[in-house]
């Protein structure tokens, strides 16, 4: 959506295009920036959680 309405490239697409040219460290680096980012949401969850819910406890 952000990607047609201004005119940049999304991770997604960057993805695809090196997918489609074999862009070996493009690959790479978009994977693990996606695994980055979804650990750091799965903390975030985690430790909102915590605040939410006075049952769990962090050990």
């Amino acid at each position: 959506f952000v990607e047609y309405i201004f005119g940049y490239n999304g991770l997604g697409k960057t993805t695809v295009d090196a997918l489609e040219t074999s862009d070996f460290p493009v690959i790479t680096g978009s994977v693990l920036f996606i695994a980055f980012i979804f650990v750091m949401i799965n903390l975030l969850v985690d430790f909102l959680y915590v605040l939410i819910d006075p049952r769990v406890k962090l050990e």
